[in-house]
């Protein structure tokens, strides 16, 4: 098994897919196991919540782009959307949406039940933004994931500005096409090159945690009290498993 082996789009969905029987801490866990990026890197911040998850896991493409509201566009301003509508049509695969508010402070949403058919439609499935959402009922019945710092009244002077270009979401830059995966604590970008071992390394990174969990349950089952000594053999066995781990990847790499 080749970590940097090349994927086709077909092969990326069927990880897209088995991916999202994980959760987004055991993905994060598993990244780490790669050494490909500092820990805190590719973690979008929990200033994005989850308005709308369903109770399961998004997976896709990033599609960008910026938005405003605040204050009134130009007079000359327009939007080209057949040409935004375009971009995102070509996208080979699910995408998440991701969009910027570059308002000091988000007063005017993008994000309500006319965006999220046409984004949906799209081949669209989430959005992550910075910025607010609206139509929580209207959207719920579309299953459309809304990843948001608020949820918003008004539509205000809102307009896209840009799209098709790098976002920075409290902090964290994304790129179009870079994969994004998310749900109910939060969201993260996935690196590529992680991909084709990824799947087993969620697998084993879960497993490695199997030594401290079902023996404290065990412990507690018996209602007995764990001793500190065997706490602390159970967690070396659990870091020689993530030690382990990491070396087999390292040597694939």
């Amino acid at each position: 098994m080749a970590v940097r082996k090349t994927l086709d789009a077909d092969e990326k969905l069927r990880i897209f897919e088995m991916l999202r029987e994980f959760d987004s801490p055991t993905v994060s866990n598993a990244i780490e196991s790669f050494d490909v990026r500092e820990k805190t890197q590719g973690i979008i911040s929990p200033s994005v919540k989850e308005i709308l998850g369903y109770g399961r896991s998004f997976i896709g493409y990033a599609f960008t782009g910026k938005i405003l509201a605040r204050d009134p566009a130009p007079k000359d301003f327009v939007t080209d959307f057949e040409a935004y509508y375009s971009s995102i049509e070509k996208v080979q695969g699910p995408v998440i949406s991701v969009i910027e508010d570059l308002d000091e402070e988000p007063i005017g949403s993008f994000w309500g039940e006319v965006n999220a058919h046409i984004h949906r439609s799209l081949g669209a499935v989430a959005v992550v933004t910075n910025g607010g959402v609206r139509d929580i009922e209207e959207v719920k019945p579309l299953g459309f994931g809304f990843y948001a710092s608020c949820k918003m009244v008004s539509h205000a002077n809102i307009r896209l500005v840009d799209f098709d270009c790098p976002v920075n979401i409290f902090g964290t830059e994304i790129y179009p096409g870079d994969i994004i995966f998310c749900d109910q604590y939060g969201a993260l970008t996935i690196p590529e090159e992680t991909l084709y071992y990824l799947i087993e390394a969620c697998r084993r990174i879960a497993a490695a945690e199997l030594p401290v969990i079902q023996n404290c349950k065990a412990i507690i089952l018996n209602g007995k009290k764990a001793k500190a000594k065997d706490l602390v053999l159970w967690r070396k066995q659990m870091e020689q498993l993530r030690f382990q781990l990491k070396e087999e990847i390292k040597s694939l790499i």
